[in-house]
């Protein structure tokens, strides 16, 4: 080998040791190379022309995956040459831009349409015997560990097969209920596709190749999957709908909230049928389906027509029952009625009516709100009914006239009050004297009578057992006072009942409390 005046060297070697080959690597390239104990063997490389400095690495790496051996990047910043064997396990490169095409790097290839198990299954016979692929379920991603030229074409050909071929649709149904074609083509696809094989990538297990999801809003379904699927499961549901057109469904629908007895004559009304008129029918015997509030419906049997004699637009029968809301046009009569023993609407209509009421049910049979209504019924004594309630006093000083209401064992009370308030007026009396040199002196004279009116009203306020509360004021020349007792405790009442009531909201209800007493006459 022979070193150019511009870096290009020139390779020739034949049956040189390996580890020689790599002492004359690290010269040429300026790189560092660790060498593994287990490196051992003879090369040979013939070149024709001189090579630069990049191209002698390329294929001095080439040479070394020409004899089963990787030159792992290390991370501070030398080589190290070991065997392919078990080198996927070792740290390497992560990702493969920038890196030679003999290099040994890991790459993460995101997937966007495709399940990452699936692809693993694509690309597995593409990964070098020394290489590795693992799926990521939770980034939907594949973990590759190769050499970067081949990493390069993994990625090329994923790029290509990861395209979304899948088909969506909305079949819209006139007559059946969304959530029955929903369940029969959910039904189809499980039983096509063997409890869940085949998927959108191909692979065994990666769940159905078309997904049913029923939209009750709009009474359709949408399906989305294969093209080729969804273009045979749009066909069965617009087959399942048609034959639906003219079917005549019995459903039984069970009340949670609401009455079957008061919701009866609204749908009804809403049928043309009159609420008053007995239901004469005879029905074949046929499997019957149910459903609940919320709409959902069972199983679909096709019955014998009902015969009720119509009048005009009525299904019941009797003229004057008004324009039904809801036809069937002219294809079956509809019949509504009840089950007490279990609260339940029985409904006998075509499809498109069945959905229809089977909606206004679900609105009306709501949990509505509840009222309690209590009650305390108390015997009260004598004495503590006299000191309960409210005291009150008004007059006008100028015309010396005035009212009160009180009793006689209530504390505080409101007539000592306003005497003791009145008494100020008369508390002091002033006198003044002229001396004998000229000054006066003034004599403040305080009166017994005021002093007793206020010690009375001071010995009411603290004579008191319960709470009060009191106001007064003065509005021209009227003054007005009130007081309100109240009782603090009383052991001389028997508590004899707390009646309770408890009933729904804007519904009448009636409560009893009593008892009754034989007598024997």
């Amino acid at each position: 080998m022979a070193a150019g005046v511009h870096a290009q060297t020139t390779l020739n070697v034949r049956d040189a040791d390996i580890r020689a080959f790599i002492a004359d690597a690290a010269k040429v390239t300026g790189r560092t190379f660790i060498i593994d104990n287990r490196v051992a063997g003879k090369v040979t490389v013939v070149t024709d022309r001189p090579l630069s400095r990049s191209e002698y690495f390329e294929i001095f790496l080439s040479t070394l995956r020409a004899n089963g051996l990787v030159a792992v990047p290390t991370s501070g910043g030398a080589f190290r040459v070991q065997p392919l064997d078990n080198a996927a396990s070792q740290p390497s490169r992560i990702g493969v831009a920038g890196a030679a095409r003999n290099s040994y790097v890991t790459e993460i290839i995101r997937l966007r349409a495709i399940d990452a198990q699936s692809a693993v299954e694509t690309v597995r016979p593409l990964v070098s015997a020394q290489g590795s692929v693992s799926a990521n379920r939770g980034g939907n991603s594949l973990v590759v560990v190769d050499f970067a030229d081949n990493i390069r074409r993994i990625r090329e050909v994923l790029r290509r097969i990861d395209t979304d071929t899948s088909s969506t649709r909305v079949v819209a149904l006139k007559n059946a209920s969304a959530k029955e074609i929903a369940t029969a083509l959910q039904g189809l696809i499980g039983a096509g596709t063997g409890g869940g094989q085949g998927g959108q990538g191909g692979g065994a297990g990666s769940g159905p190749s078309a997904s049913v999801v029923a939209v009750e809003g709009s009474n359709a379904v949408a399906l989305r999957g294969d093209p080729t699927t969804v273009a045979r499961l749009a066909q069965v549901a617009a087959d399942l709908d048609q034959k639906a057109r003219n079917g005549t469904e019995i459903k039984v629908v069970f009340l949670e909230n609401a009455d079957a007895e008061q919701l009866l004559p609204v749908l009804q009304e809403l049928v043309g049928q009159t609420p008053t008129q007995p239901v004469q029918t005879a029905l074949s015997r046929s499997n019957f389906g149910s459903s609940s509030t919320n709409g959902a419906s069972g199983g679909q049997s096709n019955v014998s027509q009902p015969q009720i004699p119509q009048s005009g637009p009525s299904s019941g029968g009797a003229s004057g029952s008004g324009q039904a809301a809801i036809t069937s046009a002219g294809r079956s009569a509809v019949v509504v009625t009840r089950f007490a023993g279990a609260n339940a609407i029985v409904i006998a209509a075509p499809a498109e009516i069945q959905r229809q009421l089977n909606e206004v049910v679900r609105q009306l049979d709501t949990r509505r709100e509840q009222v309690l209504v209590e009650a305390i019924v108390a015997e009260v004594s004598d004495s503590t009914a006299k000191t309960l309630g409210a005291q009150f006093i008004v007059g006008d000083p100028s015309g010396g006239a005035f009212g009160a209401s009180t009793f006689s064992n209530s504390a505080p009370n409101i007539l000592q009050i306003a005497g003791a308030i009145g008494a100020t007026q008369l508390n002091t009396s002033s006198t003044t004297t002229t001396n004998t040199d000229g000054s006066t002196t003034v004599t403040n004279t305080t009166s017994p009578a005021a002093d007793t009116l206020q010690q009375s009203a001071i010995a009411s306020i603290l004579a008191a057992a319960g709470g009060f509360g009191g106001f007064g004021g003065k509005i021209g020349s009227t003054f007005f006072g009130a007081i309100i007792n109240a009782v603090k405790s009383d052991t001389t009442s028997n508590l004899l009942q707390v009646p309770h009531l408890v009933t729904l909201d804007n519904q009448e209800a009636h409560s009893l409390v009593g008892q009754e007493i034989p007598i024997t006459t």
